[in-house]
């Protein structure tokens, strides 16, 4: 008889923590970098309503638990790094395209196009801020 997986649990992050934990647990649960959890939150932050997701942030910092006594996140794979070999403006969209393996004209072009069905001022804010928390490269590619 096979054993059963064990359930994966959500829990507030600890160990990378800015706010009340909840990207850092959640980078932590989708073992993504928690860079880039605050990145994309803080682009859809600023490119959509802000009060709405800000409220649901810190709903979900008072819903998530902290993690039990002797908990250990899962080590990341990979990180996220604003891109120092195909950057436009600050490396921020390059990174993602880096990181997800994806073209990085591709995701100008949404990124613009998301930019036109919303308030523009605010999603270049929210691109601005996420070049705070995201790292430059440390070792660019060759």
């Amino acid at each position: 008889m096979e054993e059963p997986i064990p359930q994966k649990k959500l829990y507030r992050s600890t160990r990378d923590s800015s706010i009340c934990g909840v990207l850092g647990g959640l980078a932590e649960y989708l073992s993504v970098d928690p860079a880039l959890m605050r990145a994309l939150f803080l682009l859809s932050l600023f490119l959509t309503a802000f009060l709405p997701l800000a409220l649901a942030y810190f709903a979900a910092g008072f819903i998530m638990p902290l993690p039990p006594d002797g908990f250990k996140p899962p080590e990341l794979k990979r990180r996220f790094f604003r891109s120092t070999d195909d950057r436009k403006l600050l490396g921020i969209i390059g990174g993602l395209a880096e990181y997800f393996k994806l073209d990085p004209t591709l995701l100008r072009l949404a990124f613009i196009f998301a930019l036109c069905l919303t308030a523009i001022a605010p999603g270049i804010i929210g691109y601005f801020a996420a070049y705070f928390v995201a790292p430059d490269n440390p070792a660019p590619q060759a």
